[in-house]
């Protein structure tokens, strides 16, 4: 009985350190000029946070910035000025040339913003967005209106890096219903997965979301469909692929038109669209992106509509079980988050009061630590176990910036914004905890027990 006794603390123990603590927000930064509506954020060929911008003048022009920054301002592009320009969607190439996606257009630059080439299609093709392919090529997709506010036809298109078309699809209706995309990735196959929404009337009658598979010259191979019955509207955001083989897709259902009433679902599926799990986040909070964890897993970024300008992270497992969830406040409304130097790196809407206008709001959160990252010798904490107070030492000369406490599922449950270094932990309750110091060296991280 003992040995067991021993054996499974130990595995508890195990389990525990490979857990991991969220991370915190190491800084931000705010791009204002007039008011600036963000859109889309990638890594550049050096490594750089670059994201795309939007403002509108006094003279009611929008004009599209591409930024380029890491913590400061390092270049201030502007691609182009009009009046009704909106770019939600960009590529940058291996030289750095850069690939913007407009609602009407598709368009090249050179790496100082010159144009190169402007690429404008037939009347009512309404551009989703655009991928790189695995050949250093393009797939366009959207949709072609044939009939005023009404049918909508899929419209996918294949160009190469002079713009030239390489092939073009323009779909029927889908099983004898329409199909509108607004998500796609390309799979190892070479083919296509492309998320959207289907029904008898796009505008007017939706049914649910569905998954098309095309091959590699976009010829349709199969449809997956999700029939909604609660909700009014609902679609597809984006498609990741997971390390397994399998696929992730996430979009956002809604009730009616009370913001309150929107929610987010996110599935998991294999590679001929059948699901393994699925999961849809609380009533008022919907994801903006998902993107893959440092070391395994994935993270979620959310907004909430119940609680203005607040963010939360949430890592999950290859299975959608909740690793750690943290609530980030004013931070805005999020519109994509990226990987960045072993950490995040993400882009939102926040509205400024001070400087009376809509800003990009460009947050770094820091290194995602694991037990096998924390600096042991260098933290000392006693006693451990502990039951009212928690002492610790840096054997260092570092200077102790803050502290904070993590429970067991890496939430975030006491602050304490001073060097101190004895902790009051009498309220916490029994169990397994993390201690984490943030000094002016970096980062230093212990557990302990509370008795």
């Amino acid at each position: 009985m003992k040995t067991t006794i021993i054996f499974l603390t130990t595995l508890i123990w195990s389990f525990f350190y490979s857990q991991q603590i969220p991370p915190s927000k190491e800084w931000s930064q705010t791009y204002f000029i007039n008011n600036t509506y963000p859109s889309d954020i990638v890594l550049d060929n050096n490594n750089v946070i670059t994201f795309l911008a939007q403002d509108i003048g006094t003279d009611n022009q929008t004009r599209v910035h591409l930024v380029k920054t890491n913590n400061t301002i390092i270049s201030d592009q502007i691609l182009k000025v009009g009046p009704d320009d909106e770019a939600f969607n960009f590529l940058i190439n291996s030289d750095n040339t850069i690939l913007l996606v407009n609602i009407e257009s598709f368009e090249k630059y050179d790496p100082s913003g010159t144009l190169i080439w402007n690429k404008t299609f037939e009347s009512n093709f309404y551009l989703n967005g655009g991928i790189k392919t695995i050949d250093n090529q393009f797939v366009i997709f959207g949709s072609r209106e044939v009939d005023f506010d009404a049918d909508y036809l899929y419209r996918i298109r294949k160009l190469d890096q002079a713009g030239n078309t390489v092939w073009n699809k323009e779909g029927q209706k889908i099983n004898n219903k329409f199909f509108a995309p607004n998500a796609m990735l390309q799979t190892s196959d070479g083919g296509f997965l492309c998320g959207g929404v289907y029904g008898e009337s796009i505008s007017t009658n939706q049914e649910g979301y569905s998954i098309i598979k095309l091959d590699s010259t976009g010829n349709l191979l199969w449809e997956k469909r999700f029939p909604i019955s609660t909700y009014i509207y609902s679609n597809i955001d984006k498609i990741i692929a997971c390390d397994d083989g399998n696929f992730i897709m996430y979009g956002f259902n809604d009730v009616d038109t009370g913001a309150e009433n929107v929610n987010s679902f996110y599935t998991k599926f294999d590679a001929t669209g059948n699901v393994i799990w699925t999961k849809t986040t609380q009533t008022g909070t919907y994801i903006s992106a998902i993107v893959k964890g440092l070391d395994n897993g994935y993270v979620l970024l959310k907004d909430s509509n119940l609680v203005p300008d607040q963010v939360t992270l949430e890592k999950i497992t290859e299975s959608g079980t909740q690793v750690w969830n943290q609530d980030y406040p004013n931070i805005g409304n999020s519109y994509g988050i990226i990987p960045h130097n072993s950490g995040f790196v993400s882009i939102s809407d926040l509205y400024s009061t001070t400087l009376e206008g809509h800003t990009a709001n460009i947050v770094r959160f820091g290194q995602l630590l694991s037990t096998s990252d924390y600096t042991g010798n260098s933290l000392q904490i006693y006693p451990n176990p502990a039951t009212s107070i928690l002492n610790f030492k840096l054997t260092n000369s570092s200077k102790i910036q803050f502290s904070e406490i993590f429970d067991s599922s890496g939430r975030l449950i006491k602050t304490f914004n001073s060097a101190i270094k004895n902790l009051d932990i009498a309220d916490l309750k029994t169990g397994h905890y993390t201690l984490k110091i943030t000094s002016s060296d970096g980062v230093h991280i212990s557990k302990f027990i509370k008795k």
